[in-house]
């Protein structure tokens, strides 16, 4: 908690800014962890995002992998040139 003043011993309004600023400051703390999270899951998305790219962009052409193995949109646009 930061630094305030101890509340006057019969202010309430002392007391109330107080419990508000305690509730506040939890608040701020489960939002740092939940923005944390956030990042890591981000950060495993952009993984992902990354590996699926790189996985589309391979093809018979620029692969040693089997024309077989194409993805079916290069399959329709040659079916449809035709």
């Amino acid at each position: 908690m930061s630094a305030l003043p101890p509340a006057a011993p019969d202010c309430a309004a002392c007391a109330a800014r107080d419990a508000r600023i305690a509730e506040l400051e939890d608040l701020a703390g489960e939002l740092r962890e939940a923005v944390g999270a956030q990042a890591d899951q981000i950060a495993a998305l952009r993984e992902q995002v990354a590996r699926l790219a790189r996985a589309q962009s391979r093809n018979s052409g620029n692969s040693s992998m089997p024309p077989s193995s194409d993805d079916d949109a290069l399959h329709i646009c040659i079916d449809v040139s035709r």
